[in-house]
């Protein structure tokens, strides 16, 4: 008897202490590399955090902005919500449902992804100039680089839609390598670009390997053939038939 109340004791102390480290799933990159994890974050209207260490003991530490590289925070309803707005192109509603939740939860780990929803928005609707302010305006809240290559893509589209390639061409180099899609996506854009100078051979080139090389990379792969295609047509290069055929094979 003694060995099951001992037995059940210890039981409850690892499902007690499980539900603790279970509970913080909040946590701070900080410039340093080091973590600090906790059970909530607050901030303040300067970019100073103050994260909750322990659910059942007030013990708190602050990390002052710029002292921190990342953040992370469970994702609150009302980005769920826009993400779902997103997901069926309801572009306006997306615009308008950033505008009243941003300064809540740019703090707190939601910048890249809020503002990229709402720049795509505006991309949708050509408003070029407003999608590559809403980009600058995410990046400016992001600081870990990796976080930030979603935005960095999405000021290359503005820049691009705007003729401003050079402008494009600058910021391929900080695109996230951790990004499976990354090399793909630059090759895509060295393509485009070249195709801008009238440089069609060595555009054609560019998204050739993407097809080749990147046979995962998704809508990146799927915007090549149709570049490639294009672009052999304009050349009055029959090997664009071959390329239109595999095309309708694997993507209908």
């Amino acid at each position: 008897m003694k060995s099951l109340t001992m037995l059940s004791t210890l039981l409850l102390l690892l499902l007690s202490v499980t539900a603790t480290q279970a509970a913080k799933d909040h946590w701070i990159i900080k410039t340093d590399g080091s973590r600090i994890e906790g059970v909530g974050i607050e901030a303040d209207s300067q970019g100073n955090l103050k994260i909750k260490l322990e659910a059942d003991r007030d013990i708190a530490t602050t990390v002052k902005w710029g002292e921190y590289r990342s953040v992370r925070t469970p994702e609150p309803r009302e980005v769920k919500a826009i993400a779902s707005f997103f997901a069926r192109n309801e572009h306006a509603k997306v615009i308008s449902a950033v505008g009243q939740v941003f300064d809540r939860f740019k703090f707190l780990g939601w910048a890249d992804e809020l503002k990229y929803m709402e720049g795509m928005s505006h991309l949708a609707g050509q408003q070029f100039e407003k999608a590559l302010e809403t980009f600058t305006t995410g990046a400016k809240f992001t600081m870990d680089p990796d976080e930030k290559s979603k935005l960095n893509r999405g000021m290359i589209e503005a820049h691009i839609a705007l003729d401003q390639f050079d402008k494009a061409a600058g910021l391929l180099d900080q695109l996230s390598v951790k990004d499976p899609d990354t090399a793909a996506y630059r090759f895509s854009i060295k393509g485009r670009l070249l195709e801008q100078q009238g440089k069609k051979r060595d555009a054609v080139l560019n998204h050739l390997k993407v097809i080749m090389l990147y046979p995962d990379a998704g809508e990146v792969r799927k915007d090549a053939y149709q570049h490639v295609i294009r672009l052999l047509k304009s050349m009055n290069d029959n090997r664009y038939m071959d390329f239109e055929r595999d095309y309708k094979q694997q993507y209908g």
